[in-house]
């Protein structure tokens, strides 16, 4: 058995560093780290050639090794350039502890939130000048109202009223599959049907002693 031992990884170009902790493995820390192991964060060991090495301690158990790592984690909770998100305060039970840290939110306030812009528009029905605000990365609607009246007044003057020989959706828009059937689905029903019949055409029902009964099938 091999001693347990925390690590610490840094990326030599930007300077972060990753903390953890390795109990599973079946060599000595120095021929697993890098090796076969590089860490659970996918931050580090997507690109774990740009990090170096430090084994910081080794422990004769797990349980060591662990409150060792989480002390260590929380010594750089304010340290901007710590990858870790999250320490645990046991290990039965998972614990978020300390993980509003404001730099990140602040961080995801401006990478992860989605921008919005006012757009302007004009009411299908009523011709109304409208300004809506909306995610930037959402294409424009082609039909907008400015209440549920006007939306019901302009729908009503399109349902159900054929063009050619298809009828149109409720917003006037042509149905391609209207009046049509799915050839592939129809493919698949009949083939369906056909394995099905197949299965059952020719069975009996075969008693035994007990009164019970199943399915006796022909021999193919």
């Amino acid at each position: 058995m091999f001693l347990p031992y925390v690590y610490v990884v840094r990326n030599r170009n930007s300077g972060k560093f990753y903390i953890g902790m390795r109990s599973a493995n079946k060599v000595v820390a120095e021929q697993d780290l890098g090796i076969h192991y590089f860490t659970s964060s996918t931050k580090v060991k997507n690109n774990f050639i740009d990090y170096d090495i430090e084994i910081k301690a080794y422990f004769i158990d797990q349980m060591s090794a662990f409150e060792f790592e989480n002390e260590l984690i929380k010594e750089h909770w304010g340290d901007p350039l710590l990858l870790n998100r999250h320490y645990q305060k046991s290990m039965s039970k998972f614990s978020m502890a300390g993980a509003k840290r404001t730099d990140l939110a602040e961080y995801n306030k401006k990478v992860k939130s989605k921008p919005k812009e006012k757009r302007n528009y004009t009411c299908s029905n009523c011709c109304a000048d409208l300004v809506y605000e909306e995610f930037c990365h959402h294409s424009p609607k082609e039909h907008y109202y400015c209440n549920p009246k006007c939306r019901n007044t302009y729908i009503s003057k399109f349902r159900d009223k054929p063009i050619g020989n298809k009828k149109t959706k409720a917003d006037g828009r042509i149905a391609w599959n209207k009046g049509l059937s799915n050839p592939t689905a129809a493919e698949n029903g009949r083939k369906s049907a056909g394995k099905l019949s197949a299965t059952v055409t020719g069975r009996k029902r075969l008693y035994r002693k007990d009164g019970t009964w199943t399915w006796q099938y022909p021999e193919k």
